[in-house]
């Protein structure tokens, strides 16, 4: 409720915001941080929603479980965009960001006991709600109305097309059915170092192909052609990795990595832990 009448507040104090100071403040300015926190509001408020539903003898609650941590996955992945573009995907940052939040809800839907692979329900509803933006969003006329405009545009830009999560969460699925409930840090440390070893090895070569000219079409949105209309970017820089040379994803990150995904995997079993004690 708090969340639903925290977005239209938002969304006015964002009109007037770039009225005034257009988009020089940069992306996270307040209204959009308003934003986000509103759209997270009531996005976990459906998520708790569902998990009490799960709770409950009659079905369907633990699908409805498994879909509103896929939307929960969306709404990270919506936060975390500007460091998730396939140029941003060869630098140990991405990874470090990716591992720090994305390994949270896979790890925590271990709480939905009636479906069998609900990381990787959630998951798959992550794609399918990216993917869909990514294939419709083009086909609807728009234009830029607030300078700078770098970009010229004539319909809605697509985002990237979805991080690979699909995989490390048919993985995460796996383990912790295997696992002993009762050891939760021997279960973080595994959930947290799969995450990494898989996701990393599967997205590190589909960002090679989505900044390819093979990626460069309706389904993928790859090739380096779709960018905001306010981002001044050298046409070179475009295909290029960023970053890849003074934040490269070494030894040193890719621990880092690893530490932040066993913790996130902690903090996932922490959340699964207490859905399962949710009553309504």
């Amino acid at each position: 409720l708090w969340g639903a009448l925290l977005f239209p507040a938002a969304f006015l104090f964002d009109r007037w915001w770039q009225s005034n100071y257009g988009l020089a403040a940069g992306i996270w300015h307040p209204p959009q941080i308003l934003k986000a926190v509103a759209f997270f509001a009531i996005v976990l408020g459906s998520w708790l929603l569902a998990a009490t539903w799960q709770n409950r003898p009659e079905r369907g609650g633990a699908v409805a479980f498994a879909v509103g941590g896929g939307l929960v996955l969306t709404l990270i992945g919506v936060v975390t965009l500007t460091s998730s573009y396939p140029n941003r995907q060869h630098s140990g940052a991405f990874y470090e960001v990716a591992c720090a939040t994305y390994p949270i809800v896979p790890v925590a839907l271990r709480g939905a006991r009636k479906l069998r692979w609900p990381a990787t329900a959630a998951a798959a509803t992550y794609t399918a709600v990216i993917c869909s933006m990514v294939w419709l969003l083009p086909l609807f006329p728009a234009k830029p109305q607030v300078a700078p405009i770098y970009n010229p545009l004539d319909h809605m830009m697509p985002p990237p097309f979805p991080l690979l999560l699909i995989v490390p969460a048919l993985a995460i699925d796996a383990l912790l059915r295997k696992m002993r409930a009762d050891r939760p840090w021997l279960q973080a440390v595994a959930a947290g170092v799969m995450f990494f070893v898989i996701f990393a090895a599967v997205q590190w070569i589909f960002a090679e192909f989505l900044l390819s000219d093979m990626a460069d079409n309706r389904f993928f949105a790859g090739g380096g052609k779709h960018w905001p209309f306010f981002l001044k970017i050298d046409p070179l820089a475009r295909l290029q990795f960023w970053g890849a040379a003074k934040d490269e994803l070494n030894v040193v990150s890719g621990l880092i990595s690893i530490a932040l995904g066993i913790l996130a995997a902690r903090l996932g079993l922490s959340i699964a832990a207490w859905i399962r004690r949710i009553q309504r």
